[in-house]
């Protein structure tokens, strides 16, 4: 199992055959409930107990699944609590690219799956104009 956490995000990454079933537990501590999870290359169902701030992540494998929790609105790259101009502006600075690339922003990658693409606008647009 690999993690990073950066900011107000929870990468994990679970590696198991395809088919198999992962169950992660994680403690969130004072930052509550998570707004947003996603998952790539597996299929996931996830539970909150907010008595014990214990997220509870079953994640089905397809291959190696990586799986991201958030715990501010996805479009919410400078982590100012909203989703405005200031957000679309960085997106569209970091668009098309990758890890590597030089206008590689991990922060405007809310999927998760190391590419700021057409998805990742989607996720923007969504939340755009909401406050946390």
């Amino acid at each position: 199992m690999d993690s990073s956490f950066s900011g107000n995000t929870l990468t994990l990454v679970s590696v198991g055959e395809s088919g198999s079933t992962a169950t992660l537990q994680v403690y969130c501590g004072s930052k509550g409930e998570p707004i947003a999870i996603y998952t790539v290359n597996g299929t996931l169902t996830w539970s909150y107990n907010a008595s014990t701030a214990i997220l509870t992540l079953s994640v089905t494998h397809l291959s190696p699944a990586r799986i991201v929790v958030y715990w501010r609105f996805p479009g919410d790259v400078d982590g100012d609590g909203d989703v405005d101009a200031s957000d679309l502006f960085d997106l569209s600075k970091a668009y098309s690219s990758e890890p590597g690339d030089a206008n590689w922003n991990p922060d405007c990658d809310f999927n998760g799956d190391d590419r700021v693409d057409a998805a990742d606008l989607f996720d923007l647009s969504k939340n755009y104009g909401k406050t946390a």
